[in-house]
This record gives C-alpha cells, sequence and structure tokens, in this order.
C-alpha cells in the first residue's frame, strides 16, 4: 500500500513537472519573438516600447533624440525619420524651440561622404554643391507632401533602448505647416531600408535597434483608436502576446521597402464585395495614411451594397440635408453601431472583421464627435498620387488589430483587441443579419448634418480642425484647407 501510493505520487509529481517543463518550454520559445531573447530573462523586456496616441486620427509617438523628446509621425508606409530643424525658414512649427540642431557639425555627413549618392532623385554632390557641404534628402509622399534638407547623425532612444542613427533634419517643407498643423515636430519612417533615403546603405532606427540589441526584426503596433482613452503601443524588436486575445498570421514580404500583404476577399456582412485577389492590386500596411483606399472597382461595390442592403442607416443615403458618407468631406454626428461588419480575408485563409468602430473615423470640433466614413477610392489626382490598382490598408484598418510586422518569417499578424473578441467570424456562405453587428459599441446620439468645406476626399484623411465658423449652421465646422501630413504617408520617391 505504502509503495502504491508513493508511486502515486512520484507519478503525480513527474507529471506536474513535465507540464510545468512544456509549459515552460512553450513561453521560452515564444519570448524569442516578443523580446525577452532565446531564454527567460525576469522582470526584462528587451524590445523597445513606446505609447502611441491617437489625435482625431493622427498617430504619434514621442522619440527622444539627442536631448529633447519630439513628438513624431509613425510611418509603416516610408522609412525615414526627419525632424524640423531650427535652420528651416519655410517651416512652422508646434511651438517656439521645439526644433532640432546638432550639438557638433561632425555628426553631419558630408557630400564627400560615398553613402552620399541617389536618394530620391537628389543629384546630391554636384559641381554647385562643394564635397564639404552637408548630404542633402528629398522626401515626397502620395498626398503631395514633400519635405527636404541634410542628413545628420545623433542617439536616438525608444524606450529604454538607445542607438546612433542618420536621420533628416527638416530645412524645406511643403506645404510650410505640414507638420504643425498636426501637432507633430516630424516623421519617423518604419518601413525597411530598401527606401530609406533611397539608398539601402542607410539603416532605418528599426533596424539600427535589430542589430544593436540583437532582436528579431519584428515591428508591431496598435495604433490605439479602438482603446478607450485613444492609446496604443509601438514595439520594436518583437511583440507583446499580452496585446491580443488571439493571433491570425498570414504571408507579408518587406523587401521593397513596404510591407506588403494579399487579401484575398473583403465583403460587407454576408455580401462579398470583391470577386478575386486581384481585384486588390499591390497591398500595403501604412500606419501613415488616416484612411483605406481601395481601387475605385472596390469602393463603388462598398457604397453600392450599402446603399442597397442599408439605406435605413443614417448617413448611407441623402439623409442629411441631401449629403451622405459618401459624398467628398462629409462627417455626421450619428450612431454608427448599427453598420456592418467588414470581414477580410488574406493569403492563407484568414478572415478577420473590422467593426464599425474601426472603420468609421472619429472627428472633434466644439464638444462634438463626428463619424467619417474611412474608405476611399484609389487613383491619381492632382492632390495625391495612389495608384487606381493598389490598395493601402490604412488607420481605418488597422485599428482594429494590434498588428505584428514579421519581416524574419515574412508574415504579418492580426492579433485581436480583446474589444473585438466577441465579434463572430462566420463561415463561409453564411447569413449575417444586420442586426448582428457591433451592437456593443455605442455610438453618439444622431444630431445633425456637418458639412465639411473640402473639395477632394484624399484631403480629409488627417482631420485637423482650424476653426468653427460663426456665420455657418452650429453643426458644420471648417477643416484645415491644407494637405494634412499624415493623408497619405506613403513614400513615392
Amino acid at each position: 500500500m505504502v509503495y502504491l501510493l508513493a508511486a502515486t505520487l512520484i507519478t503525480t509529481l513527474f507529471s506536474f513537472v513535465s507540464v510545468e517543463l512544456k509549459k515552460t518550454t512553450a513561453q521560452i520559445e515564444d519570448q524569442s519573438y516578443h523580446g525577452e531573447g532565446r531564454f527567460k530573462m525576469k522582470n526584462v523586456k528587451r524590445m523597445a516600447e513606446t505609447p502611441m496616441v491617437m489625435l482625431d486620427v493622427l498617430t504619434y509617438a514621442e522619440i527622444k533624440i539627442g536631448s529633447k523628446v519630439y513628438r513624431l509621425l509613425v510611418d509603416s508606409g516610408s522609412s525615414t525619420l526627419a525632424i524640423l530643424g531650427k535652420k528651416c525658414a519655410q517651416c512652422e512649427f508646434r511651438f517656439s524651440g521645439q526644433w532640432y540642431m546638432e550639438l557638433s557639425p561632425s555628426n553631419v555627413l558630408s557630400c564627400a561622404d560615398p553613402r552620399c549618392s541617389g536618394h530620391y532623385g537628389v543629384n546630391t554632390c554636384d559641381s554647385q554643391s562643394p564635397k564639404t557641404e552637408a548630404c542633402p534628402f528629398r522626401v515626397a509622399y502620395a498626398d503631395q507632401t514633400s519635405e527636404s534638407g541634410y542628413i545628420t547623425s545623433d542617439i536616438v532612444s525608444v524606450g529604454q533602448l538607445l542607438v546612433e542613427t542618420h536621420f533628416g533634419v527638416i530645412t524645406k517643407a511643403t506645404p510650410v505647416d505640414s507638420f504643425a498643423s498636426m501637432s507633430v515636430d516630424g516623421i519617423l519612417g518604419v518601413g525597411t531600408r530598401a527606401i530609406n533615403f533611397g539608398n539601402p546603405p542607410f539603416a532605418t532606427l528599426p533596424e539600427e535597434i535589430y542589430l544593436k540589441y540583437s532582436l528579431p526584426s519584428i515591428l508591431s503596433m496598435a495604433v490605439g483608436v479602438q482603446n478607450s482613452d485613444n492609446s496604443g503601443v509601438l514595439h520594436i524588436g518583437g511583440y507583446d502576446p499580452e496585446r491580443y486575445t488571439s493571433i491570425e498570421w498570414t504571408p507579408m514580404t518587406s523587401t521593397s521597402g513596404w510591407y506588403v500583404v494579399s487579401p484575398t476577399h473583403m465583403s460587407i456582412g454576408n455580401v462579398q464585395v470583391t470577386n478575386s485577389p486581384s481585384d486588390f492590386g499591390k497591398t500595403i500596411i501604412d500606419s501613415g495614411t488616416t484612411f483605406t483606399f481601395v481601387p475605385p472597382k472596390i469602393y463603388d461595390t462598398i457604397k453600392k451594397v450599402l446603399q442597397n442592403n442599408y439605406p435605413h442607416l443614417p448617413g448611407v443615403t441623402s439623409s442629411f440635408s441631401g449629403n451622405d458618407i459618401f459624398n467628398s468631406g462629409q462627417c455626421f454626428a450619428m450612431d454608427i453601431s448599427k453598420y456592418p461588419i467588414l470581414y477580410f480575408t488574406f493569403e492563407g485563409g484568414v478572415t478577420v472583421a473590422v467593426p464599425p468602430k474601426g472603420y468609421f473615423s472619429p472627428a472633434h470640433a466644439g464638444g462634438v464627435e463626428y463619424q467619417c466614413f474611412g474608405f476611399a477610392s484609389s487613383g491619381v489626382s492632382s492632390q495625391f498620387t495612389i495608384s487606381s490598382t493598389q490598395t493601402i490598408l490604412g488607420d481605418t484598418f488597422m485599428s482594429s488589430f494590434y498588428i505584428v510586422l514579421d519581416s524574419d518569417s515574412n508574415r504579418m499578424g492580426l492579433g485581436i483587441l480583446p474589444a473585438n473578441a466577441h465579434i463572430l467570424i462566420p463561415p463561409a456562405g453564411s447569413d449575417v443579419s444586420p442586426d448582428f453587428t457591433a451592437s456593443s459599441y455605442l455610438g453618439i446620439t444622431q444630431t445633425s448634418a456637418m458639412l465639411i468645406l473640402f473639395a477632394f476626399i484624399p484631403l480629409v484623411v488627417c482631420w485637423q480642425f482650424r476653426q468653427m465658423n460663426p456665420d455657418s449652421d452650429p453643426q458644420s465646422i471648417l477643416i484645415a484647407s491644407g494637405l494634412p501630413v499624415a493623408a497619405t504617408k506613403y513614400g513615392t520617391m
């Protein structure tokens, strides 16, 4: 009997140890991807972590460069880190003194440096530029904004991690208020080096961190719009499983400089709006673009499905003084909780849900929250340059997930936020009632129409409200007519 009891205890203990050993091994393996190296390091997070803040529909992080902290737009659609410089005579600043000035001229990259060649089409060191001059740079974006200046280096801190890296000091911005109008001091491009200054020898800030701290090439972010306090997070060198309830993986490439994925289908409720994966064209994950841009064929189908299947929803038809959510620059103080859920399927058969709180972009003025439909049609105009065969998954897609961009394993992770964990993914061909939509999300009480005085929808992808128009309807607001920087921060040159 004693032997039997002892054997039972030993067997039980062995089983417990075995389970705990397997659990610990799994934890160690997972920690290799979220910042604690190949072995568990007690109370240590090696990956860089810094908050991301949603300011209306602009997402920024505060990064320390040299001795000063700067507010930078976080942009996965470009790769260059650039800050307004003191010598920028054609710039407006967030406030006086919020500019960069290097402590030592020796940090400035010279024209004589062999790396100073060919970036973004600038003829960098021609006969009119002595070799002693600073190496110039120029970056242009799809929203027709641009910045130029010179290249320097300094110590940059992200959370507890710091590295020395090259970045641009802006001496000219077009338009002049492109940063100040958004209350930021510059831009943090977190794409890959293939488009950093247009010259691969320049590593990006994330790549410098990966290299110095022997971290995996993984960039993760939650842009924050669906959190109650509009806060998000940026992780460099790993990802945090505590940020999501589950995660889905799909193939991704990043060798072109952009993070490219392959959606295969999109549906509104149970109604499919695409016919084949080719409908999307090249698809980029871009935190610097507020809206989600889709080819005209997809956008027109989205509009048609909403108008035919959901005409009772506020803003779908001309229910607000003859205006609707599809007109240029229309936003309304309205309840969006009954809008349908959008479903995206990606390569590998992964299907995820985007609730109305994700694909509507909130904007605030006069103490009122307005809802702006967060989809727009791709195309080329005098205002922006996005190929009509291209899709850009901007903040109105990304805000529904904790996004993991894993360049080591060539995959993107779509982490389901706790706020969206209750949303079911219906099986293919199933019927989804409009009432199944995000009923748990509480919208704003419908009031009256709000007409934004803007010409094109691309010009409203980042809402920077300048003033109330005292002569207009109390619900109408005037948005800055200057092109907001965050509109489509997708590097094109």
